[in-house]
This record gives C-alpha cells, structure tokens and sequence, in this order.
C-alpha cells in the first residue's frame, strides 16, 4: 500500500503505526535511493518529544516524517546550507523532521 502525508497521518492517529515506526523507515529508504540520486545531504533520527503536542492539537500531520529545505531556516547543532525553505507550517505541525534535501546552486540568482 502507498499513503501521502495525511494517509500517514491517519495511521499514527489510528495507533496502526508509531512516528518512531514512519521516521525509521523513511530513513532506511533515504540510505537506500539517496546514494543513486543524491537527493538528501544530511539526515538524522529525529526528536520526537514534541510530537506529542502537534498530535494533541489534532494536527493531520502529526508524527509524519519530512525533509525541510533551509532557506533562512536555521536548526541548533544542524548545518545551515541556505536551501530552499519549503514547509515551515509543516515543521511546527509534524514536529518529525527527520533531515535536509539538496539544494539547487543557483537559486537565489534572478533569471
């Protein structure tokens, strides 16, 4: 079966699956693709204490994992690559950010 973000969400609002279950298999999956299409350029196991709050708020995302891109986006004992900040509502909803893709190089270049 394949879920998008909310299916995810559903299933640790459910108890069908844990945000430790979702991140750590997200990060096998990382460790596997990313080397073919070098995609992520750091990722961690994330912290998960605040996941508790998101999900007592009713957030749909809750738990579910995601990557952030950096744009402005500055993270304490994280490297700071000055990407593409995609989801910031998204990081305070999830409270699962389990790392950071790859960012284009010219992207702050007017064309």
């Amino acid at each position: 079966m394949q879920y998008d973000a909310i299916g995810l969400g559903r299933l640790i609002a459910h108890g069908e699956v844990s945000p430790r279950e979702l991140a750590d298999t997200a990060l096998q999956a990382c460790a596997q693709i990313n080397p073919k299409i070098n995609a992520v350029i750091e990722s961690w196991s994330p912290d998960l204490a605040d996941v508790a709050p998101a999900r007592e708020s009713n957030s749909p995302l809750a738990g579910v994992p995601f990557l952030i891109k950096d744009v402005g986006v500055a993270m304490a004992g994280r490297k700071l690559y000055l990407g593409l900040l995609a989801v910031m509502m998204i990081q305070a909803d999830t409270s699962a950010n389990l790392g950071k893709p790859l960012e284009i190089e010219f992207q702050y270049q007017k064309f």
